[in-house]
């Protein structure tokens, strides 16, 4: 719900400084910060809800989606649906080979 809320906010603010790509990137950043945090809060629910709420409010996905149509221009748009596609897949073997590594 949090990040449901937040995303608009998100894409209006790169729409206002004109840089999809800046506002992706510093909300990853942000958030892969929080995501770190977990490493060192203690393991209290409360904690643990609030670095979730404050990851989720940083999560940008539609302006990376948004950023990657402009980039790929007028000419090139088609090819959207195949990054999508890589994208999941890479994404795929990512979460496989980390739960190989982590067992």
């Amino acid at each position: 719900l949090v990040g449901f809320l937040a995303q608009p906010c998100w894409g209006r603010m790169a729409d206002q400084i004109h840089s999809r790509k800046r506002v992706y990137l510093f909300n990853k950043l942000i958030s892969t910060l929080f995501l770190l945090s977990l490493a060192v809060v203690d393991s209290s629910f409360v904690h643990i809800l609030g670095i979730v709420v404050a990851m989720s409010v940083f999560r940008s996905g539609g302006i990376l989606d948004a950023y990657t149509i402009d980039f790929l221009g007028e000419a090139h748009r088609g090819m959207y649906g195949t990054i999508r596609l890589w994208t999941a897949v890479s994404w795929g073997l990512g979460c496989l080979t980390m739960g190989y590594i982590t067992e």
